[in-house]
């Protein structure tokens, strides 16, 4: 199953407040699949949506909602209302007239917000697996109900961006931080913890691959550079010129001929007298410019 498949699992889990259950009715219809006086209608592609919306309408409202499912690759699950007496009523206790259906007086505290923002994701929204990319975001078909949730999210601190994409508002979240402080907002605070350890996970994998890269690229010069060292230094006894070397470039110059991978620090443990890493490899530059400089006719 997705990421986002998951967490709507763990957001039906969540005990509400009878406080609180209208919020999140009302916000699973407002963002459902249709809303009018003649027909309330949620879709989606995760059943457990479908049970939590029935088991909230039949607690808020004493209504049991019509269900059904598609077959297919990717089956859809529809809970749906279509008698207009029943919908006069359930409007009529949420405090909806006319035809906006917007009534922000049901939530007045940030609890029900809270709720009401929960409902809205379970209809319309998706989140991506943190593990590829930190996204969540919201897809609302009416624009008029794009602009209240925005409205509401930012008044909880979560404000979110916004585009549009085939005809439809995306309010939408890319920063790992304010992802965690909507999923907390909305009370799941097991995903927050899901989505943190991820995240320290990704970041002490890129501290290896880092160090790893770090230290594939300090090998490569250390290779690079002895080969140039031991080249010079096979010039000068191949040419019979090695003795020109003073005694202490001489040992330097055999010592790396013996080691050929060992790092500055390696050698300058090997060597007779005490000697610093820039010490050695000035020493090791040395030999190498003499070499040079016999190639050059100097």
């Amino acid at each position: 199953m997705s990421f986002s498949y998951d967490s709507k699992k763990q957001i039906c889990d969540i005990k509400v407040p009878e406080c609180c259950r209208r919020a999140v009715c009302y916000g699973m219809m407002l963002f459902g699949h249709f809303l009018k006086y003649d027909k309330i209608s949620v879709l989606t592609d995760n059943p457990l949506v479908q049970k939590n919306f029935e088991y909230l309408i039949k607690k808020c409202f004493a209504v049991t909602p019509t269900l059904s499912s598609s077959n297919g690759k990717r089956p859809m699950y529809k809970a749906e209302i279509t008698d207009p007496e029943i919908i006069s009523f359930i409007f009529l206790k949420l405090g909806i007239t006319g035809d906006n259906f917007i009534n922000e007086m049901l939530l007045k505290r940030d609890c029900c917000r809270d709720a009401f923002i929960r409902g809205a994701f379970l209809s319309c929204g998706q989140f991506s697996d943190p593990n590829k990319e930190y996204r969540l975001e919201f897809r609302v078909k009416n624009p008029q109900f794009a602009d209240f949730l925005y409205e509401i999210l930012s008044s909880r601190g979560v404000t979110p961006k916004r585009t549009k994409r085939s005809g439809a508002d995306i309010l939408y979240y890319k920063n790992s931080e304010h992802i965690e402080d909507l999923v907390t907002i909305m009370g799941a605070g097991n995903i927050t913890l899901q989505i943190i350890d991820l995240k320290i996970l990704k970041e002490v994998r890129n501290n290896i691959n880092r160090k790893n890269n770090v230290d594939d690229l300090n090998s490569t010069k250390t290779i690079e550079a002895s080969i140039t060292q031991r080249s010079a230094i096979k010039y000068l006894i191949d040419s019979e010129k090695f003795d020109v070397l003073a005694d202490d470039l001489k040992e330097i110059a055999l010592l790396r001929m013996a080691n050929p991978e060992a790092s500055l620090t390696e050698l300058s443990r090997l060597c007779s007298v005490s000697i610093s890493k820039s010490g050695l490899n000035h020493r090791l530059k040395k030999i190498v410019e003499i070499a040079d400089n016999f190639k050059n006719g100097k």
